[in-house]
């Protein structure tokens, strides 16, 4: 193959929502995100080490929702620190009713909870 790119770590995430206000409070409220700008096209969280961007207004009805078997994102990872970070982010998730996957052994890619 010769010649490939030279990347770096993950700079951020954009995601289309279908209910930005909920989804700003989720990642506020559960995951610790910070507000960082308010655009008419955009709205910018971070938790020092992650940007995320929110943006509304989605091109499909309004109910549609989350499918990891469509076309598009599939799942996101965030890492913790411990064990015991892993369980209680699995804990909070349960008690505000969000669905996640199980906890997996991935080897390397240890910790992991999509």
């Amino acid at each position: 193959m010769g010649d490939h790119l030279k990347l770096g770590p993950v700079h951020h995430f954009a995601f289309r929502v279908t209910n930005l206000g909920r989804s700003i409070e989720f990642y506020q409220e559960l995951c610790g995100f910070q507000l960082v700008a308010e655009m008419p096209e955009v709205t910018i969280l971070s938790n020092g080490a992650l940007i995320l961007g929110l943006r509304g207004q989605p091109h499909t009805a309004g109910d549609d929702r989350f499918d990891e078997f469509r076309v598009g994102l599939d799942h996101i990872n965030f890492s913790v620190g411990s064990r015991d970070e892993l369980d209680r982010a699995v804990q909070v998730l349960d008690q505000s009713g969000v669905p996640h996957g199980a906890i997996e052994d991935l080897g390397l890619i240890s910790g992991c909870m999509s």
